[in-house]
């Protein structure tokens, strides 16, 4: 589908005699990416985004790390793009930043009773050693690359 026929379904508001509303996907339709830059480690989110609009991200998060209680940001920056597929690269004043797919962390071990299988080994509840969260973890990452229904990687 192109661009002028999705903007001539979004118009639509009947089917014969059926009224419908046509909408963006609310998740589909979008791409998450990161860059890693300590150049921009003081930079408000704000104004990287202004620095951004051009080149169709609509949104910018810092990451950030907490330590002894004290959160610190981090050189990685989240971009959401309004396009379902990822730039290879964005340009940010002189620099040229690769893109790399967002992968979000994976439910960690403390909620395992619930969603992940218990623990087989003792570890402390937030470790990424876990079993249970590295088996998460690459189904997250299976369901980024290669855009995969969030059921279907379990299958691969």
């Amino acid at each position: 589908m192109n661009s002028k026929q999705a903007e001539n379904l979004m118009k639509l508001d009947k089917i014969g005699n059926i009224k419908v509303k046509a909408s963006p996907h609310h998740t589909l339709n979008y791409s998450k990416g990161v860059i890693s830059e300590s150049e921009f480690q003081r930079d408000l989110e704000e104004d990287l985004l202004e620095c951004l609009k051009d080149q169709n991200a609509i949104a910018v998060k810092r990451i950030t790390i907490k330590r002894n209680g004290q959160i610190f940001p981090t050189k990685h920056l989240i971009l959401i793009f309004n396009n379902p597929t990822l730039p290879k690269s964005v340009k940010i004043a002189y620099i040229n930043c690769p893109v790399k797919p967002y992968i979000p962390d994976s439910i960690r071990c403390f909620k395992s009773s619930v969603i992940l299988l218990q623990p087989v080994e003792e570890h402390p509840r937030f470790s990424r050693s876990c079993p249970s969260y590295k088996l998460e973890k690459e189904i997250q990452t299976i369901k980024i690359t290669k855009k995969s229904h969030f059921k279907k990687p379990e299958r691969l």
